[in-house]
């Protein structure tokens, strides 16, 4: 019988004590939209501005003052600008980390709470989770789970899906929560693989235990995003094309995983 464990300090599923492959780990080959995002923050070091946001007559300004700046400067200080610049985006990575960190929090807390029969306004430190709440109340019958941990055998991977919940006509919805400000594709191929996941064995606790059985399929994936203010989910209904994202992924994943070991030999 397979014995499936998730090690929090190290971050790894086991099965049978062997690693699997992390779902958002085979996920790394999607490309995300933030190329652009990436040049912008590295850009806004040197006095640029979004010419789509802000007025040509306040772009001038700002730049000029950051020439002026930069003139003024020893070379020991403008080389520690451009260090700046360089890892200016990993440095606001790091910020919407720690604040996913805590939104994830606190969407386990609310859904917890519900999940155990606590009705009416609850308080929330973030006004972000506001129109969440609203919107739930609306629109969940009951939910179905808040984080667990499921795998896949046959494609050898593990992951953490956020929650699930059936909505008011009685079907399922798989759902994750993201700080970003809309879904991605590779949003919905991650749901995609935590829906196989479920749907092969189930959901369970860190240490083995199951907790969760899926009664019938879902019918949907949802994400809820976060950053900019909540509204509303991104739902998806193609299930089966979400599935198959994920797989080529993971098998994609896996290739490349494979061409790193044969590339080392031939160095």
């Amino acid at each position: 019988m397979s014995q499936y464990i998730f090690d929090e300090p190290r971050h790894i599923h086991l099965l049978n004590g062997h690693p699997m492959i992390g779902t958002t780990t085979a996920l790394s080959v999607i490309e995300k939209p933030f190329t652009w995002w990436a040049s912008g923050m590295a850009c806004s070091e040197f006095g640029w501005s979004n010419a789509k946001k802000v007025k040509t007559d306040e772009r001038i300004e700002k730049a000029q003052a950051k020439l002026d700046e930069i003139k003024a400067m020893s070379i020991g200080q403008y080389v520690s600008l451009l260090d700046k610049a360089y890892s200016a985006h990993n440095s606001s990575k790091k910020v919407a980390a720690d604040s996913g960190i805590d939104l994830h929090s606190m969407v386990e807390d609310f859904i917890k709470k519900r999940m155990e029969g606590v009705q009416g306004e609850l308080f929330f430190p973030d006004e972000r989770m506001r129109p969440f709440e609203e919107w739930c109340d609306n629109n969940v019958k009951r939910f179905l789970f808040s984080e667990v941990n499921c795998y896949s055998e046959r494609l050898w991977c593990g992951g953490q899906p956020d929650f699930a919940y059936e909505d008011m006509n009685g079907n399922y919805v798989l759902a994750d929560a993201k700080s970003h400000k809309a879904a991605y594709f590779s949003d919905m191929a991650q749901l995609g693989g935590y829906n196989i996941q479920l749907s092969e064995n189930g959901g369970f606790t860190e240490d083995g235990k199951k907790i969760f059985e899926l009664k019938k399929p879902f019918k949907s994936h949802a994400v809820f995003h976060f950053g900019g203010g909540f509204t509303a989910p991104t739902i998806s209904y193609g299930i089966e094309r979400d599935k198959n994202a994920f797989e080529y992924a993971l098998a994609l994943y896996k290739c490349r995983q494979d061409f790193d070991e044969i590339f080392k030999s031939w160095n």
